[in-house]
């Protein structure tokens, strides 16, 4: 594997993957939502598939958060490398994607669009839209919509949490606007409305696996707290639950 020159800036993860040193055979880049990119690749006599989604759930990209740090983007590469999944023959590796729903990230189809259909449907948002402690963000370029937030009281499983926490539910953008500071600004946009009366402890819950989420928020200064597992149909996805503690300006003489 090369190593990462220190006068070069890596804003793709494309620059990453040459740095494997591999014979890339397939790249795949989802523009919705999910963000998620596939790569079947060969190292000599086997294959690796990875698949992975560090700009999805919260618009703010791997390569942006590290900003440029040879040492955190070569940590960020090793952990890229170490998520490839190798089989040994082609015929192994047709074998272990056979049946998978590459469309909707490797799950079932009919339970992936069933929990889709009632976490982000018409009516969910609808409801979303009424609740006056929920507040909506709609990114919009050229009359189209490239990116959407979600924020209000925290509902996650941690005993920690209270009714005057709140959360981060929702942040994506369209593969497109990642990784252009589009993200950040609608991050920050979202914490002064949940802080708009002040500071208060707020949450956020993110996947296990989304490693430039994780780096990105905790520059913001949210740390790891708990874990818990999101049920997905019959999957269940391992997530972490962050949060940032309010800080409070001492009136004390």
């Amino acid at each position: 594997m090369r190593e990462l020159s220190k006068t070069t800036t890596y804003f793709s993860y494309g620059d990453l993957l040459d740095s494997f040193e591999v014979q890339v055979l397939l790249n795949v880049e989802d523009n919705d939502y999910q963000g998620d990119t596939r790569v079947l690749m060969r190292d000599g006599a086997r294959y690796g598939l990875v698949v992975f989604g560090w700009g999805s759930c919260s618009g703010c990209d791997a390569l942006e958060a590290v900003n440029g740090d040879v040492a955190e983007t070569t940590e960020l590469r090793d952990e890229l490398w170490s998520s490839v999944h190798w089989e040994d023959s082609a015929a192994e590796m047709l074998a272990y994607v056979d049946g998978k729903d590459w469309s909707l990230d490797f799950s079932y189809r009919k339970e992936t669009a069933d929990f889709l259909a009632q976490a982000y449907g018409l009516e969910s948002a609808k409801a979303d839209l009424a609740d006056p402690a929920k507040a909506t963000w709609l990114v919009e370029a050229g009359g189209q919509a490239v990116g959407y937030a979600l924020a209000g009281p925290c509902g996650l499983p941690h005993d920690e949490v209270t009714p005057a926490c709140g959360e981060l539910k929702r942040l994506y953008l369209l593969k497109d606007w990642q990784n252009g500071g589009t993200g950040r600004r609608l991050f920050t946009e979202v914490m002064a409305w949940l802080e708009r009366d002040g500071p208060r402890d707020l949450w956020i819950g993110v996947w296990s696996e989304n490693f430039g989420a994780q780096r990105f928020y905790a520059r913001q200064g949210f740390s790891k707290v708990g874990e818990y597992g999101f049920r997905v149909g019959s999957t269940t996805d391992h997530e972490f639950i962050l949060r940032r503690v309010a800080q409070r300006t001492s009136t004390d003489a």
